[in-house]
């Protein structure tokens, strides 16, 4: 488990960096696609944002839930099991921002297209 808390402090450093340098913040409100199990989207949630984390592995989202909640913060993040390449979102208005680290190396070129 130290593995995983370092990573979501790792995230929650380069997330602070971030939100430093972006300005246009309305709800905020961020989309991590290809959460995978979570430190990213925790770390977000940890900072006080909400987050919508997606990701097509059903086992992925299940421990980021469990991580979510081993750091309070479940009630700040919304999971979704879904295809990167379908997000089910028709308006995507009420995001401020987009993150997704190491996701689309997964997704064929050939199936966007």
């Amino acid at each position: 488990m130290q593995h995983v808390l370092s990573s979501v402090e790792k995230y929650d450093r380069k997330f602070t960096q971030f939100l430093g340098e972006y300005h246009k913040i309305r709800n905020n409100v961020f989309l991590d696609v290809g959460c995978g199990w979570g430190a990213l989207v925790v770390s977000i949630a940890i900072r006080g944002w909400q987050v919508v984390g997606v990701d097509i592995n059903r086992n992925a989202i299940n421990l980021a839930r469990t991580l979510a909640c081993e750091h309070d913060v479940q009630d700040k993040i919304s999971f979704i099991i879904a295809d990167a390449r379908k997000l089910p979102f028709p308006d995507r208005g009420f995001l401020d921002g987009f993150v997704s680290l190491l996701a689309f190396e997964h997704i064929s070129m050939l199936k966007l297209l």
